[in-house]
């Protein structure tokens, strides 16, 4: 379901106009103790998160697709407070 939705994005990349590098914003948790203002997220908990093997997994697909499209690509790691 992941990959099918690279390849749509993808593909609208390629006929929108360019080769400008792929961009992918990738969310990867909602863990977070700030609770900022101006933040989106209303979970801040870490129920819908994946695992370091899960996140291996996505990471993999994502760049052996990009790397089978000869693609460049620009991933925006974001989501959550870290420390």
């Amino acid at each position: 379901m992941i990959l099918k939705y690279f390849h749509y994005l993808f593909y609208l990349s390629v006929l929108g106009s360019m080769r400008d590098p792929f961009h992918l914003q990738w969310h990867i948790t909602n863990l977070c103790n700030l609770h900022c203002e101006h933040c989106y997220q209303d979970d801040f908990s870490t129920k819908r998160d994946l695992d370091w093997s899960g996140l291996r997994k996505i990471s993999d697909n994502l760049l052996n697709t990009i790397k089978e499209w000869d693609q460049k690509v620009c991933i925006h790691v974001t989501g959550g407070e870290p420390y």
